[in-house]
């Protein structure tokens, strides 16, 4: 029995989309462009020749139509006659327009809507964002996430936009309009080179327009990328602009940025306007001219009845086809300003980066060692200044500072978010510059202020990156992190509850307390050697902060735990504090020990107790 073919799978399956991850494309235009075709290139290879075989089949139509009002003219009145006379003639006819015509028809809106429009456009978005997701945090930093969101999507968009039409409307017009000058040459050689001025002085046209309205396009692309990235951000931010009544001013940036962009539009479309209208007083004396030079060879007994019909046929078809390419011409213009800006951001080469040669993290110990660390997030600006640290295996450690002292830097930098301007970190003597950021990662984790939850549900979260985690690991973590009080009452608004319940775009449907919770869990569940807490649990009550320590603390047995608060109650039982100031350490000892010393640290604690010790 044979087993039925799925035509539609096969043609939607021709291009795998999801079988490799992105790498860094070329910046230019062009480059970025083929750099995705050469990997579709059998399927564009087959449009191109599906299209050119419609093209010609479209243009032959009207050959037909001369041909069967000449065989009126020239046979009786007799339906036998006719098809005695031209029977085989008009079956071949049909066999083409009816069969052949819709035989290529439909294999090209297969391979154009399954294999481009689908697999294509979803092969260049999954590279694309598999590229741009390993960026570095600067990367990300430095980009609103809306204008990545959307030069990552346009990616694929675009250039599938942009192969269809060259190969839909420029290819088929180009292969129509050589058929067409062929087929019309053959009886009236003088319209032929007329219709070759025609298509001359047309493209002469258009290229002289191509290079403003390209570069208008670019500008209209990023502007409109400003504008939406602007509305985003104003509306991922809304409860700020709301509470501090800046509604007028976060829509006054809004304005600006819509300014620019329609500036730029009425660019766009005033010179695609001139083109259309001098194309349009060129096609309308091409027609009168070749209406004119038809009429005379009729006269002459050059052309029949039939070929003047076949004539002006394509003449009237060819300039509805130019009328049209102009407006193609402007999408055209539209989707390489798009993959211009697209490819100007994610051919970004990567920040941060493996070694060729790196080898997998093995932590025995958990020992660390910061040896003369130099960083600063701009040349300028040193955030860490010859920073010299060791932290022993299994030691608790506090940091301790005024906000841009380089707490958070250093955590930043021992995760290998950003790489140090000069020295280096070790971590059981081996160099993280030289390991896999993904074993790194694996074995130093962190619990940030924010939380870090992303939109899934609550179970999501709790096994970010890991697949092997049971229910009971999950229960027990959740129990352990006080999040059980809580996450038994949730449900989102699909009816979905507890562990299955979403909390929201960055966790928003819950508490600061409750997102810093479920992110105390999530860490609870890594088999790590290396634990880093930024301001983990700055927004838990005291009572419930303590309780939750205590529990880290005693999990955490053994383990090197290096821990970042502003409210130094939560860090007096660590085994030793280091005081950081401009980038860097100016005290450090235990809690009694920097209370007797009277410094920054003694300082800091009576005023956070009211002035007692």
């Amino acid at each position: 029995m044979f087993k039925k073919l799925n035509i539609n799978n096969w043609f939607a399956n021709w291009i795998k989309p999801f079988d490799s991850i992105g790498s860094m494309p070329p910046g230019s235009s062009i480059k970025f462009i083929t750099h995705y075709l050469k990997q579709a290139k059998f399927p564009i290879f087959f449009m191109l020749l599906l299209s050119g075989f419609v093209a010609g089949i479209e243009a032959g139509m009207f050959y037909f139509i001369g041909h069967i009002v000449d065989m009126l003219n020239t046979s009786p009145k007799d339906l036998s006659a006719l098809i005695a006379l031209y029977g085989t003639e008009l079956f071949i006819m049909a066999v083409i327009i009816v069969f052949v015509r819709t035989l290529f028809t439909w294999l090209l809106s297969l391979i154009q809507n399954l294999t481009v429009t689908l697999g294509f456009s979803m092969m260049v978005r999954w590279q694309t964002y598999t590229y741009v997701i390993q960026q570095s945090l600067n990367f990300f930093n430095s980009n609103l996430a809306g204008s990545i969101e959307r030069r990552v999507w346009d990616a694929g968009g675009s250039i599938v936009n942009l192969t269809n039409t060259l190969i839909q409307t420029l290819w088929f017009i180009i292969i129509y309009t050589l058929t067409t000058i062929f087929l019309i040459g053959k009886i009236e050689p003088m319209i032929a080179v007329t219709l070759l001025i025609w298509v001359a002085i047309y493209f002469a046209i258009a290229f002289f327009y191509v290079p403003r309205i390209r570069k208008y396009a670019v500008q209209h692309s990023d502007s409109g990328s400003k504008v939406k990235g602007a509305i985003i951000d104003n509306f991922a931010n809304v409860i700020t602009l709301k509470l501090f009544g800046a509604n007028s001013q976060g829509s006054s940036f809004v304005r600006n940025n819509f300014d620019e962009y329609y500036l730029d539009t009425k660019l766009l479309t005033g010179n695609i306007s001139n083109a259309t209208s001098l194309v349009t007083l060129l096609s309308g004396l091409m027609i009168a001219m070749t209406t004119w030079i038809s009429f005379v060879s009729w006269s002459n007994n050059v052309l029949t009845t039939g070929a003047i019909a076949f004539t002006l046929g394509l003449v009237l078809r060819l300039n509805a086809m130019l009328a049209g390419l102009l407006s193609q011409l402007n999408l055209l213009m539209r989707h390489i300003g798009s993959l211009q800006s697209s490819a100007k951001l994610v051919s970004k080469p990567l920040e941060i980066t493996d070694a060729h040669d790196a080898t997998e993290l093995k932590i025995s110990t958990g020992e660390i060692v910061f040896e003369n660390i130099c960083f600063g997030y701009r040349p300028d600006k040193t955030v860490i200044n010859n920073l010299n640290l060791k932290i022993r295996p299994g030691e608790k450690i506090g940091i301790v500072g005024p906000s841009g002292s380089g707490k958070t830097t250093i955590l930043n930098l021992l995760l290998r978010l950003y790489n140090p301007n000069s020295g280096r970190i070790l971590i059981d003597g081996q160099d993280i510059a030289k390991v896999t950021q993904v074993s790194l990662r694996n074995q130093v984790v962190a619990v940030t202020q924010e939380g870090g939850l992303i939109h899934r549900s609550v179970r999501d979260n709790l096994i970010l990156g890991r697949d092997d985690i049971s229910q009971n690991d999950i229960e027990i973590a959740v129990k352990l992190a006080r999040a059980d009080e809580f996450i038994s009452d949730l449900e989102d608004k699909k009816q979905r509850k507890g562990l299955d319940a979403f909390v929201g775009e960055r966790g928003i449907k819950l508490s600061g307390g409750q997102r810093q919770r479920i992110a105390i869990a999530r860490v609870m569940l890594k088999d790590a050697a290396i634990f880093l807490f930024d301001e983990a649990s700055s927004a838990l009550d005291s009572e419930i902060e303590a309780a939750i320590q205590q529990e880290i603390l005693s999990k955490m047995a053994g383990k090197t735990v290096i821990m970042i608060a502003h409210r130094l109650s939560t860090i007096t039982s660590m085994d030793r504090l280091i005081v950081l100031r401009k980038g860097e350490i100016v005290e450090q000892g235990t809690h009694d020990q920097l209370l007797n010393a009277n410094g920054i640290y003694s300082r800091l604690w009576k005023l956070q107790s009211g002035g007692y010790s």
